[in-house]
């Protein structure tokens, strides 16, 4: 798993925050690519500094892998999934959901691996 802060794009109105002139809203954006193999990166954007958390899910709802759970800065991030579970081993191909949950706001998309 790879974790960076990135510029990204500011999108509609509601929930944003400037920061370096870029106005920020508490969401998470479309993975790409998708579908994929090996990686995926799954992008995101924080109004304000707080607790937050992403991980994947298989179609059964158990834990695959837990990418973040910590407090973040406000402004863009974006995470690399390589397809790997908790134990490091490689994931299976199929379907799995990112769920991401900062305060009151969570999302969830689908990841589809092929193999």
């Amino acid at each position: 798993m790879y974790v960076k802060s990135a510029a990204m794009r500011s999108g509609g109105s509601g929930d944003e925050s400037t920061q370096s002139g870029m106005a920020f809203r508490t969401l998470m954006r479309p993975a790409y690519p998708n579908p994929f193999n090996p990686q995926t990166t799954i992008e995101f954007s924080l109004k304000s500094e707080g607790p937050m958390s992403l991980a994947v899910y298989n179609i059964r709802g158990e834990l695959v892998r837990r990418l973040l759970a910590q407090t973040m800065s406000a402004g863009a991030h974006e995470v690399v999934w390589y397809g790997r579970d908790q134990n490091d081993a490689s994931v299976a191909s199929g379907v799995y959901f990112a769920r991401f949950v900062a305060g009151p706001i969570s999302m969830t998309q689908r990841l589809v691996l092929v193999q």
